[in-house]
């Protein structure tokens, strides 16, 4: 269920995307994926589309123009490697956006969608190209595509209990914490639902266009915790935890499931790297050194299963000292393992009890 979308979130203009590349026809191989829910069995005929791999969802042109896609990927393919080839160096306006999609044929093209952001004269335009595209009292001009609009659409309007915590100060820093916990929001659902379910594989891309040029998100850790009041006062860590990183136009995701030794040490023992392209750039052969696990963006999501519905709150934290985190992870004898703040995440645990009732 691919999602793809422009909110302009306290005053900045913010694209996502998912991660996921699904296919009418089950993939002839087993895929590898770091997702965070369940995978059915692929060959099961009854489902319209298939998980068959990962690529990047939202593509930087250039430090004046970011692309968001969903639908076929070869299109898309096709069209992102032309608007480099035109976009790269050269200034972007409508004119010449308009010119370019005329060119290609974009209009005419029904099974894929773009969203846009550039800058021209200083000011940020969004648009949208067989998106729905509307305007929102909160959030601004906004585009939302994919066969997860829907999903995306009803998430807008629902009210969403968070916590930014820790130096969201600047108007971006408030976009970014806010996109961050938009995009939390539909891994757990993964999580919940299984990957067959959602379609979106893991993770998501967050990008926006500043003083600073396009940028997109990374260096983030997503951590997923259970709570039931009558086995205890704290939440529950689930096992699984997904960070994401760029190392230069590469998205590294990195799926790791923890466990807690007899000693009461968390330690992980499985950790899956994926290395994520754009769609016209070809996939490298060489195995990236696993970056950092520590982390500047943390966003937990806590949930709790109420008379069979499921109750949300998500809490992200933003630190603007880098990776000084509440949650550690430390290389013990060439093995990781994990470690925690308490004092912080006894004052978090208390606003998670108090939000989750």
């Amino acid at each position: 269920m691919t999602t793809i979308a422009c909110l302009r979130i306290a005053n900045v203009p913010m694209l996502f995307g998912d991660l996921l590349v699904s296919s009418s026809r089950p993939p002839g191989i087993e895929i590898s994926l770091p997702a965070i829910g369940t995978i059915a069995a692929a060959a099961d005929s009854r489902r319209e589309y298939h998980p068959v791999g990962l690529r990047q969802k939202v593509c930087v042109i250039s430090d004046r123009l970011m692309i968001a896609w969903a639908g076929t990927q070869f299109v898309a393919q096709s069209v992102i490697k032309g608007l480099r080839e035109r976009f790269i160096s050269a200034p972007v306006t409508w004119t010449s956006l308009d010119e370019f999609f005329r060119e290609y044929g974009v209009y005419e093209l029904k099974d894929v969608q773009f969203i846009g952001l550039y800058r021209d004269n200083g000011s940020v335009t969004s648009f949208g190209i067989h998106t729905h595209n509307f305007s929102d009292p909160v959030l601004g001009q906004c585009h939302v595509g994919g066969s997860g609009a829907g999903k995306l659409l009803a998430a807008m309007d629902s009210p969403s209990a968070q916590r930014h915590i820790e130096g969201a100060v600047r108007d971006v820093d408030t976009a970014v914490t806010s996109a961050l916990t938009f995009a939390t929001e539909f891994l757990v659902e993964e999580l919940l639902a299984g990957l067959q379910e959602t379609h979106f594989g893991g993770g998501f891309e967050i990008g926006a266009l500043t003083q600073n040029g396009a940028e997109k998100v990374g260096d983030v850790l997503n951590l997923f915790w259970t709570y039931d009041s009558t086995q205890g006062k704290n939440p529950l860590l689930m096992p699984v935890m997904i960070k994401w990183d760029y190392i230069g136009e590469d998205l590294i995701v990195q799926r790791l499931r923890q466990e807690r030794n007899g000693q009461g040490v968390y330690e992980l023992p499985e950790h899956v790297i994926s290395v994520i392209t754009a769609p016209d750039r070809e996939p490298g052969s060489r195995r990236p050194i696993p970056p950092d696990l520590n982390c500047r963006y943390l966003c937990n999501c806590y949930f709790s299963f109420v008379d069979h519905d499921t109750v949300r709150r998500t809490s992200s934290v933003y630190h603007a000292a880098g990776k000084s985190g509440p949650v550690r992870f430390e290389d013990s004898g060439g093995e990781l393992h994990l470690t925690f703040d308490l004092r912080h995440f006894e004052r978090e645990w208390e606003f998670v009890r108090n939000a989750l009732g």
